[in-house]
């Protein structure tokens, strides 16, 4: 009987050991995600090109691409 309560006791301990350890790493893991997403840290990468002065993807490409590069599926060459 004293042994099956010591067991018991043991028990308890350890599943209040793992139920502390849970609830620190759920916390620990919604800390990561609010610095992680928070929304200062969001940006438009279509924002960041137009502040920068860069053209939009679709006219950069348009412009380097000529048609028959792009149904013949060549890789142009870059300009050193």
């Amino acid at each position: 009987m004293l042994v099956g309560s010591l067991l018991s006791f043991a028990l308890v301990v350890i599943s209040d050991m793992l139920r502390t350890n849970r609830t620190l790493m759920e916390e620990a893991l919604e800390r990561m995600k609010l610095i992680q997403y928070a929304p200062e840290r969001m940006k438009d990468p279509r924002g960041l090109a137009q502040e920068a002065g860069a053209a939009p993807l679709r006219e950069s490409v348009a412009a380097t691409a000529t048609p028959s590069a792009i149904e013949s599926d060549e890789v142009p060459a870059t300009k050193a």
